[in-house]
């Protein structure tokens, strides 16, 4: 499995969750980025850069109980299963 590029990042996270990202991520500066045969590895600074943005995307979803499925406060295993099969059938594509 490779990372995805920060394009793709911002298309999956748009087409997912319907949140623009309009942030900026420090520059790919790996050469093997697109090398099947590697697995491109994530630096710290990418990975706070990540961790910023994901508090972004959080603050844009307006309806929680739409994007699960389910109430929040009533999440049982049924609803667990079926946010994972929907949503991470969407998220793996």
């Amino acid at each position: 499995m490779r990372r995805l590029t920060h394009r793709e990042y911002a298309n999956a996270v748009r087409d997912l969750l319907g949140a623009d990202l309009a942030r900026a991520f420090t520059p790919d500066t790996q050469d093997d980025l697109y090398d099947t045969t590697s697995a491109p590895t994530v630096p710290s600074l990418l990975a706070d850069e990540y961790l910023a943005a994901s508090g972004e995307i959080a603050q844009h979803i307006e309806d929680v109980t739409r994007l699960l499925g389910c109430v929040p406060a009533a999440f049982s295993e049924a609803c667990v299963r079926d946010f994972v099969d929907h949503f991470g059938r969407r998220a793996f594509r």
